[in-house]
């Protein structure tokens, strides 16, 4: 049995010395996070606006170098700054023989201040433009690597080329790639890489034999993914599951100082297998909340957090390629306790501060792995007490697309150490040993605030950054070589140079008569159902993201009547030859004909005015993915399924499914209930088609119709799966060409662009 141990008191100090009282030592550190997302550009040839070059990677470099070294020296991410006093220069205070009170220090809190800086990228990357698809990803890695990047979350373009592809593009990188809610099956490692290693818990880059492997042909680093805390496995399921190579699944730790830790992870779309192109091996976990709440405890188990006298602290940080709606949902919740969310896949900029609340991140059936509220810094373990709250909210940013801001968010964080008195008992054991009895000193996170801004990049503001130009340059010229024939093929590409002009966009004086010459197939061409007062002429070509992906837009009218009048072009000289095709099915050439763009599909993101040339270039720009368009015949019940189905989302935001359709087609709908909707593939949003007419006449549910799409569509992505429920059509005079071949043989045959909007597509309040 052992004795309780006993105290002593400690000797008295004499009158003529005097010690200073208890005192707190303040610890100011900030977080400085300069960060962009869905970055397709890169130099001005790529800019939207050519009077005022912006956004691309050369110029958003430079600004993004400037802006990082105003928070730290160079070559050091974690430098101290000075040490303050009640804002005064740090000094000795509480000294013997001095009883005077006005030298005391008692009320004095010694403050320290330190700063960290990290670049970041917010998915994204390595697809979506010509020059991107040419590279495969690797021009964005080598910029990346050259800047440098510190972190980067997986998006749903990094998938566009396959699992090979990203894996060597993940070898290739220099930074931190993130994604903790995508899984993929182990790969085994060299024994001679990791002698003695449990292959089960390879650790990340920067730990054991991660960082060895050299050799190109073996696998990467694969850290495990327990099997008790995914909702997708069970126990005998998961045996063998993993995060995807070389990502860091579990997170990253940073040690900021002695009693402060950063944590971050990633989260990725969960639409990413609709809208790209992983193989069924990849398996993105749709649970967000469960893998953040996984992942954060993870990061706060690992980081000691709340372990030693001094109790350290952490600070978390998500960076996501996810809906504005999942990362609200994710700041909000109170179990993961996130501090921050920088987000990236919409396509335009936002801040907004999201509460925790009592009704967010708490119940029986959200916490099936008995979370307690986050306790974040530290306190008796029932995550309640000492619980830091930001100042403010959770901070859910996001910086637009194409670099055209810089975001820079700043998190002050000031944690609090009290100074005890010096001792004034000692405990005695039994084995004569003393030692310190005073209580622990515990540090506490006294606040958070959080500040951000947006920094435009121009010509303006920003010069190109030489190193990162020449890459690019590298790069273009290479791609510049081989692009025409990729995408019109040779026997075509041998005809053209990329700045050769194609058509010209109406100019000024133009009065909409070009309608007539251009015929029924042309881009102005109007059906007998419009009245003329539904006809807006004279516009600008718009291929801008935030219109193409919402609402009718000219851009999106152009191509989908490009993609019609092939159709129809092909169908008549079919007709006109020995019979109809053995290849086309059921007579398809006898069927009503129409087409359909999605507004993903189209990347220019320009107005272009009244007099602009139109170039081999622009058509590159506008068309980069080598996509080929397909016919498919179709009954009007599933089309009209179909179409509802590319609408879905829209009343929320931006959604690259949005759908244009040729000049002789009309759909007008509406928001629907459960009991009208034609049908939805969004959980939240339920969409009716009250009208759709093709040449005038309403679809009728069992009359198959021939639409043209690309093969994108065709295959049933994005969640409108009722396309699969058609028949395609081959011809050869579809069936090898890409859709950027098509808008080119269009553009050349009509000489002329003159945009128009016509209610195609309409939302009915």
């Amino acid at each position: 049995m052992t004795s309780e141990p006993t105290q002593t008191s400690a000797p008295a100090t004499s009158n003529n010395t005097r010690l200073p009282r208890s005192s707190n030592h303040n610890h100011h550190h900030r977080i400085s996070l300069v960060c962009v997302n869905d970055v397709y550009s890169f130099d001005d040839l790529d800019s939207s606006t050519a009077a005022i070059p912006r956004g691309g990677w050369c110029r958003a470099a430079t600004l993004m170098k400037r802006l990082g070294e105003k928070n730290k020296k160079k070559n050091d991410p974690t430098s101290a700054t000075t040490t303050t006093t009640n804002g005064n220069e740090s000094e000795s205070c509480g000294y013997e023989n001095d009883n005077s009170d006005d030298n005391a220090c008692d009320e004095k809190d010694e403050t320290t201040t330190t700063t960290t800086v990290l670049t970041v990228v917010n998915g994204d990357v390595l697809g979506g433009s010509s020059l991107l698809q040419h590279s495969r990803g690797s021009v964005a890695i080598e910029v990346m690597n050259s800047i440098p990047i510190d972190l980067a979350v997986l998006g749903n373009h990094e998938f566009d080329y396959g699992d090979e592809v990203l894996m060597e593009r993940v070898k290739e990188s220099k930074f931190v790639w993130l994604g903790s809610n995508v899984y993929y099956p182990h790969q085994q490692q060299s024994q001679s890489q990791c002698q003695g290693k449990n292959q089960s818990e390879l650790k990340s880059l920067d730990n054991e034999c991660g960082d060895t492997i050299v050799d190109d042909n073996l696998p990467m680093f694969q850290e495990r993914v327990n099997p008790s805390e995914s909702s997708l496995y069970d126990d005998n399921t998961a045996t063998n599951t993993h995060y995807f190579p070389g990502i860091h699944g579990n997170g990253k730790i940073y040690t900021l100082t002695p009693t402060l830790k950063l944590g971050v992870f990633g989260l990725v779309t969960k639409v990413t297998p609709k809208i790209s192109n992983p193989s069924e091996k990849v398996i993105f976990d749709p649970d967000i909340l469960a893998v953040a709440r996984r992942t954060t405890r993870k990061l706060r188990e690992e980081g000691g957090v709340g372990v030693g006298a001094q109790q350290t602290q952490m600070i978390i940080i998500a960076i996501t390629h996810m809906s504005e709606a999942e990362d609200r949902l994710l700041a909000g919740d109170k179990v993961a306790g996130v501090d921050l969310v920088l987000g990236g896949h919409e396509h335009e900029p936002m801040a907004d501060m999201v509460h925790r609340n009592d009704d967010v991140g708490i119940d029986d059936e959200d916490n099936r792995n008995g979370d307690a509220v986050a306790d974040i810094s530290g306190g008796n373990g029932n995550g309640r007490e000492g619980r830091h709250i930001n100042e403010g909210g959770v901070l859910v940013f996001k910086c637009g697309m194409n670099a055209y801001w810089i975001g820079t968010v700043d998190l002050d964080i000031v944690t609090t150490t009290p100074q005890p008195p010096p001792p004034k008992t000692t405990t005695t054991t039994t084995n004569g040993i003393e030692e310190n009895n005073n209580p622990k000193v515990a540090t506490t996170t006294t606040s958070i605030s959080t500040s951000w801004s947006m920094h435009s990049v121009t010509s303006r503001t920003a010069v190109e950054d030489p190193a990162i130009s020449e890459i690019v340059k590298r790069n273009r010229k290479e791609s510049d070589e081989s692009a025409l024939v990729t995408a019109f093929g040779e026997g075509i590409a041998r005809t053209l140079r990329l700045d050769d002009v194609i058509a010209r966009i109406g100019d000024d004086d133009d009065d909409g008569g070009a309608a007539n010459d251009l015929g029924d197939d042309g881009a102005i061409a109007t059906t007998t159902s419009i009245s003329p007062a539904a006809v807006t002429m004279g516009l600008p070509l718009d291929t801008r993201m935030s219109s193409v992906r919402r609402r009718e837009a000219t851009g999106g009218n152009l191509v989908a009547d490009a993609m019609h009048w092939l159709l129809k072009t092909s169908i008549r000289t079919k007709n006109n030859s020995n019979g109809s095709s053995s290849h086309n099915n059921n007579n398809s050439s006898s069927f009503p004909t129409l087409a359909m763009i999605n507004g993903g599909f189209i990347r220019g993101d320009r107005l272009r005015g009244a007099g602009t040339n139109f170039t081999v270039r622009d058509v590159l720009t506008e068309l980069p993915f080598p996509r080929t368009m397909k016919v498919l015949t179709i009954e009007g019940r599933h089309l009209k399924k179909a179409m509802a189905q590319q609408l879905s989302g829209s009343s929320k935001g931006p959604t690259g499914a949005y759908p244009h359709l040729s000049s002789n087609a009309r759909l007008s709908y509406r928001l629907g209930s459960s009991s009208d909707s034609t049908e939805s593939n969004d959980e939240d949003e339920l969409i009716s088609i009250l009208t759709f007419t093709v040449d005038g006449v309403e679809l009728c549910d069992r009359q198959k119709y021939s639409i043209a799409v690309t093969s994108f569509v065709a295959d049933g992505n994005e969640g409108c799966s009722s396309w699969l429920e058609s028949t395609r059509v081959r011809n050869t005079g579809w069936d090898e060409l890409n859709l950027s071949c098509v808008l080119l043989k269009y553009l050349q045959e009509k000489r002329a662009i003159h945009p128009v909007l016509e209610d195609r597509v309409r939302l009915q309040k």
